[in-house]
């Protein structure tokens, strides 16, 4: 009688143990549901075309474009840190956490390449343009004697 009652214990607090950790992976999943959100988000913020803009006006547009993405990005690490406090509970739940922030991270790296790769091309033609080159000995040669 008593091992009966002990077993009933034993199976009711693993019942309850059991029950009381999915709500984590619902939290969990909900959380996770509102980053990819905002990693879509974060993704649509691009930088608008430079070339009309003088270069200071590209810097502004550059940065203001960044600051934008940073703001999304600190949404989306604070939604991390909670996720991390729901996955410390399943091994599951945090690898899939692991593979997920390594995802962000390589989303991001590529955005940063992208941009400063914009405004590096923004640069390049402004400096192009005001490179004055000398004049082509060739060409001013044949002037010079089609005049005559």
């Amino acid at each position: 009688m008593k091992r009966m009652k002990i077993l009933l214990l034993l199976v009711t607090a693993m019942c309850i143990m059991l029950l009381a950790g999915c709500g984590e992976q619902e939290k969990y999943n909900t959380t996770k549901n509102e980053v990819l959100t905002l990693m879509q988000q974060a993704e649509s913020i691009e930088v608008p075309d430079l070339q009309p803009l003088t270069m200071e006006q590209a810097n502004q547009a550059y940065e203001d474009t960044v600051k934008k993405h940073e703001s999304v990005d600190k949404q989306i690490q604070d939604k991390l840190k909670l996720m991390e406090e729901y996955a410390v509970k399943e091994t599951t739940l945090n690898n899939d956490l692991i593979a997920l922030k390594r995802n962000i991270q390589e989303k991001n790296d590529t955005w940063n390449r992208i941009t400063k790769q914009q405004i590096y091309i923004k640069k390049m033609a402004d400096e192009s343009a005001k490179s004055t080159l000398a004049p082509d000995p060739w060409q001013t040669f044949i002037k010079s004697k089609s005049q005559k």
